[in-house]
């Protein structure tokens, strides 16, 4: 049996772990009217707890993007970054609401803050589906001849206000008024996968940025329809969860997992953004 496999033993509901060098334990296994639980069906969120963890002595934060895309560790990294530099900028005030609201930007389940604080986070297993209140439309791969120029990611439309989210800044919002195709024509909207869109604003976006639009939501998810499309034009051009912060190597990485660490003072706080590996 592989290493580090569980098995269960003859006592029903007791596990037994075969991880290599670790004593054989039982562990008890319940299930209640809905199910057992072997896993947590809620995330973990601390982003307004950051005085406590530095209290308790905690000194790196390790943010997993593993399976993730990385526009959620650049999100969730911006989000902690600016928490934790508020608090050491403004120690004992309390997290402005708008970085707390990163973090609701983020396909998630439901947050909890685990077992930080005692009890239990609970489960929720009448409810599987994660929660979205937005999706990333466009990445910002340059500039050209005072245009923002943009590669598709989702349908978008002229007039919409997208949320930016870009490296080493505070999110900003700006007003799609004028849109133009690769071939300089203008359009009302985009609608295919990838296509390269021009975009005229005074806002300052960065190559590397994510722009984001809210949508409306059907029972805690995006609208179906709009799922739909995601799927498909994931399996015809591999875009969503692929889309990197450095896509294709412009600006800085941000996929596998960021670690924030704690240095000796608040100048001292360090960032580092790490690819994950894939052998390839």
């Amino acid at each position: 049996m592989p290493i580090g496999e569980n098995v269960r033993s003859p006592a029903v509901g007791n596990i037994l772990s075969r991880n290599a060098g670790v004593r054989k334990r039982g562990f008890s296994l319940v299930q209640e009217e809905k199910g057992a639980y072997l896993f947590s069906s809620k995330d973990l969120c601390m982003v307004e707890h950051i005085p406590e963890l530095v209290e308790a002595g905690i000194s790196s934060l390790k943010i997993e993007g593993r399976a993730k895309s990385a526009y959620y560790v650049a999100s969730a990294t911006s989000a902690y970054r600016r928490a934790v530099d508020f608090h050491w900028e403004h120690p004992g005030v309390p997290l402005p609401q708008d970085i707390v609201e990163e973090t609701e930007k983020l396909s998630h389940r439901e947050y909890s803050t685990g077992f930080y604080f005692g009890g239990e986070p609970g489960q929720t297993p009448e409810n599987d589906r994660y929660i979205r209140h937005y999706e990333v439309v466009a990445v910002c791969v340059g500039s050209r001849n005072g245009f923002i120029e943009l590669r598709q990611r989702g349908r978008f439309f002229r007039g919409e206000t997208v949320d930016v989210l870009q490296p080493h800044a505070e999110p900003v919002t700006a007003e799609l008024q004028e849109l133009w195709n690769g071939e300089m024509e203008p359009i009302e909207v985009a609608p295919h996968a990838e296509m390269t869109v021009f975009w005229k604003t005074e806002a300052p976006i960065v190559p590397g940025a994510y722009l984001r639009v809210k949508r409306k939501m059907l029972e805690g998810i995006e609208n179906v329809g709009e799922q739909e499309e995601k799927r498909k034009n994931a399996a015809a051009h591999g875009t969503f969860g692929n889309c990197s912060w450095n896509d294709r190597g412009r600006s800085a990485a941000y996929s596998g997992f960021s670690r924030i660490l704690f240095g000796q003072h608040s100048a001292g706080w360090r960032t580092y953004a790490e690819r994950s590996r894939t052998g390839s």
